[in-house]
This record gives structure tokens, sequence and C-alpha cells, in this order.
């Protein structure tokens, strides 16, 4: 009886990871998070370096541009013991041509530190958010694009 019971509650983590939609809550819930997070600049530990380099290396997709599509893409990944990246997947969508952008950019991130728990390095869950939002200069552009047709 005690088998068929640890059987089942098996069976239904298994059912619960296939059916959770973001996976990084379903873990930090079932495993708890890590003692130390990754950090992605020793030089600068906060998080300002990782918004900096998310900013600095986002190009705007021309057909985006074109359509005028603002939005928050997220992106959800691994980052492994070595503090590369992988396994990357969107969380929450705009178009497709914003979230293959958003894709490009986690995949170059690269974290100084992975995470740790009792000083040893895990693979983590994480997610990033990259925003696109038009320049006032670029809807205005887009707008006498329109009047002038």
């Amino acid at each position: 009886m005690v088998k068929k019971i640890f059987l089942l509650l098996i069976i239904s983590k298994g059912i619960f990871f296939a059916n959770s939609q973001n996976f990084c809550d379903s873990i930090t819930l079932i495993f708890g998070g890590p003692e130390e997070f990754p950090i992605f600049s020793k030089e600068n530990p906060n998080e300002t370096e990782l918004l900096k380099f998310i900013a600095n290396n986002t190009i705007y997709p021309a057909s985006a541009l074109k359509n005028q599509i603002e939005g928050k893409v997220v992106v959800e990944f691994w980052i492994d013991n070595d503090g590369i990246t992988k396994d990357h997947r969107i969380i929450k969508s705009i178009s497709e041509d914003l979230d293959e952008e958003a894709i490009r950019v986690a995949r170059l991130l690269k974290f100084d530190s992975p995470a740790k728990n009792r000083g040893q390095p895990i693979i983590t869950c994480s997610r990033i958010t990259v925003s696109f939002v038009m320049s006032e200069k670029e809807k205005k552009l887009k707008n006498r694009k329109f009047k002038n047709m």
C-alpha cells in the first residue's frame, strides 16, 4: 500500500511538472530557491548590469517598428554550473519577431557566478523580461509616413 501511494506521488509530481506553464515556479515550489542567486557581473553584482546588457544588446526588429508593436517578452531559461544559459523558452509572448529577438539576447547572457547551495554551484531556472518600447521619435516618424500616403 505504501509503495502504491509513493508511486502515485511520483506520478502526480510528473504531471504537475508537465502541465506547469512556468517551470521555474514549479521548481521553487517543490525544492525551494538557491541559497545564493546567480551573479551576472562580479564587478557590479546588482541587477543594473544585467538590465544594461539586455538594453544594449536588444535590436528592435524592423517589422515590429513598422507595425508599431510594443510590449514585454518574458524568457525563461536554465543557468548551468558554469553560468551559461540554456533551454530558453518564451513564457510571455508578443509577436514572433520580438520573441525571437528576446531569445537571441537571452542566449548571449553569461553569468559570472552560478547559483549555489552550501557553497556548491547548482543548476537553476531564471527569467528575464525584455521590454520593447518605441521612442517618441520612432512613433512620430511612423505617423508622418501614414499622413503622407
